[in-house]
């Protein structure tokens, strides 16, 4: 029995450290304002959550196949420290991205405002600013 939660876990780790990996690569699109790689990333992100649904389904029939959690296995308690320690990583990384888009969307807003209002005042450049 141990040795399927084991297994269990290890690849709930590896898929998490996945997810780890496409994050920072996420944070780093979000600097460079990159849609595509962003897109990309997003579908690569979907794909994960839905192995890591699988195996929380493979979880919970675990849990209830033997009525045991991972707390009554004291020899899997490494495993599990890395596990959650990967799970708090993981949202902080997720409110971080999430402060950081709403600054981007807040910084936008204003140029996009500033432009909109913008009239050419100037007979040396056009409304788009360029040179006449």
């Amino acid at each position: 029995m141990a040795s399927r939660w084991r297994k269990l876990l290890e690849d709930e780790i590896e898929q998490l450290e996945q997810l780890r990996e496409l994050m920072r690569a996420e944070k780093e699109c979000l600097f460079r304002m990159d849609r595509d790689a962003l897109l990309r990333l997003t579908r690569q992100k979907e794909a994960l959550a839905m192995g890591l649904s699988k195996l929380g389904a493979r979880r919970e029939g675990l849990q209830d196949e033997n009525g045991d959690s991972l707390s009554d296995l004291p020899g899997l308690q490494p495993l599990v420290r890395r596990r959650n320690t990967l799970l708090q990583e993981l949202r902080r990384m997720g409110r971080a991205q999430k402060e950081m888009i709403e600054t981007q969307r807040e910084q936008v807003g204003q140029v996009l405002s500033f432009l909109h209002n913008l009239r050419c005042q100037s007979s040396t450049y056009d409304c788009t600013g360029k040179y006449r």
